[in-house]
């Protein structure tokens, strides 16, 4: 595993090789910088199973989105596995709103 020092984001391994990115707080222009270097951090490791668990964002703009996206999208180029937990109403309701809510894998 690879420490994320000074990061917020709380990586776990789970079951079999799958790696859990705990995002609390609000996933917004502020905070994807951060989100994205975790990413690739785990990424760089060897991560080839990444969940991101959302169930503790409060508040998520289309800069959380577009990162939700263009994860999912990269996982499915590179043919490595990505999934969300999502849970949270303010999560919910953007996803729902942008017609999204079955877009993305859910863990």
């Amino acid at each position: 595993m690879v420490p994320l020092s000074g990061s917020p984001f709380m990586p776990e391994i789970g079951a079999g090789d799958r790696i859990t990115l705990r995002v609390p707080g609000s996933l917004d222009v502020s905070a994807v910088a951060g989100v994205r270097e975790s990413i690739a951090a785990l990424r760089a490791a060897g991560c080839e199973r990444l969940v991101v668990d959302l169930q503790r964002v409060d508040f998520m703009d289309s800069h959380g989105l577009r990162l939700l996206i263009d994860t999912d999208r990269e996982a499915r180029d590179d043919g490595w596995s990505f999934a969300i937990t999502a849970g949270g109403s303010p999560v919910e309701r953007l996803l729902a709103l942008t017609g999204l809510t079955r877009h993305f894998r859910r863990a």
